[in-house]
């Protein structure tokens, strides 16, 4: 019989860096996914006080959010665009992605 009493201990130790990094890679999709979500909820928002022309709790929401906001005009209609920076976890991340990552919403609404 053979004694392989720490061969599990060691299979362990080279696995779990692998399995870390696939849960902060799972995390930081589902972070991405969830901030995006958050930002077509506040442009609805964001789009009915445009429309009702409530400038200073535009202001306060986007602050309150740290929201960025780019408008885009063009004849009878604007592109409203809420960006948010988002930092990942995931280390090497940077190799691939912008770090922050930015998360964008947009929609196109029209002006009467």
């Amino acid at each position: 019989m053979k004694k392989n009493k720490g061969q599990a201990l060691v299979e362990f130790v080279l696995l779990i860096p692998f399995v870390t990094l696939i849960f902060l890679i799972i995390f930081d999709f589902s972070n991405i996914y969830y901030t995006k979500y958050l930002l077509e909820t506040k442009l609805d928002e964001v789009s009915i006080l445009y429309k009702n022309s409530e400038k200073t709790r535009l202001k306060e929401l986007l602050r309150d959010n740290k929201l960025d906001i780019i408008y885009n005009y063009s004849e009878n209609f604007v592109e409203i665009e809420l960006t948010k920076e988002l930092n990942l976890l995931t280390p090497l991340s940077d190799a691939f992605f912008e770090d922050p990552y930015l998360v964008k919403a947009e929609r196109i609404i029209y002006e009467e």
